[in-house]
């Protein structure tokens, strides 16, 4: 026969919703494992539906915050960050570029994903191409 419940549904959707959704924080409340929460969440929908919606609104609230800050606030920091995260359709975004010795540029990660799906050493072939580089800079390349 299985052990009763401890908690019952409504108790952990109730501590759940104290947590803003956050599994750590409501087992802290109800004195028990994280594990104990997410095997509700596993167990019961109204559980995991419940945590979905609490975890959703934690997330509004920070966004509104940042959104305060950024635009009623006029903070820069909080500005930036609202736009390279929200506004990457319209173009902000940061570009990184990276580069191996000499400042030769190394593959995109699409690209080494897309190598290393083939088989093929992503590594050794930015290997080989910084030896080409250098050999054309030196006046090698092609030299018999």
């Amino acid at each position: 026969m299985a052990r009763p419940e401890k908690f019952t549904a409504a108790q952990v959707i109730a501590a759940l919703n104290q947590a803003r959704g956050m599994t750590t924080i409501a087992a802290r409340i109800l004195n028990c494992s994280p594990n104990t929460i997410r095997r509700y969440i596993r167990q019961y929908p109204s559980v995991a539906e419940a945590q979905r919606e609490a975890h959703e609104a934690m997330l509004d609230d920070a966004e509104r915050t940042l959104y305060e800050l950024a635009v009623d606030e006029r903070n820069i920091t909080a500005l930036i960050f609202l736009l390279k995260t929200q506004g990457k359709g319209r173009g902000y975004t940061q570009r990184t570029e990276l580069t191996g010795a000499d400042g030769v540029p190394l593959l995109s990660p699409d690209t080494a994903q897309l190598l290393a799906a083939r088989g093929i050493d992503a590594a050794q072939v930015v290997r080989e191409f910084e030896a080409l580089i250098r050999a054309r800079a030196e006046g090698t390349y092609g030299a018999q």
